[in-house]
């Protein structure tokens, strides 16, 4: 293969120096001017795209931290709502055994009342 490099190419009869060398040098270095125009566009069209992935990365961190927020409020919200409810059912299930309570004592209460009347009358019948 090296040795291929080395040897000039058949359409050159002059030891390797041809006459359409220039041109075809002259050919490359325009494609090369061309391309150098492409490659300054990329470059430029590059360094836009660089500000648009950062806006990019900028927009998402923003987003992820205000996502994490919201779902901070929404589980202390949570939370504070579960706790209200239990201590609502806490506060009814307190009352309910509270009135119960007095209910019955105030049966008690009310038995009691009711059978000292009857003592007291029944006394009263005896010694008039």
């Amino acid at each position: 293969m090296s040795q291929q490099l080395h040897m000039p190419p058949a359409a050159c009869p002059n030891d390797g120096i041809c006459m359409s060398l220039p041109a075809k040098i002259e050919s490359l270095e325009a494609s090369d001017r061309r391309h150098e125009g492409s490659m300054s566009e990329l470059s430029g069209d590059l360094n836009t795209l660089k500000k648009d992935v950062h806006e990019i990365k900028i927009t998402l961190r923003e987003r992820d931290k205000m996502q994490e927020f919201l779902k901070a409020v929404f589980v202390g919200m949570l939370i504070c709502f579960v706790g209200g409810m239990l201590g609502i059912l806490g506060q009814v299930g307190l009352t309910v055994y509270y009135s119960g309570g007095v209910k019955m004592q105030l049966d008690q209460v009310i038995a009691s009342v009711v059978d000292h009347e009857q003592r007291i009358r029944t006394e009263e019948r005896k010694n008039p």
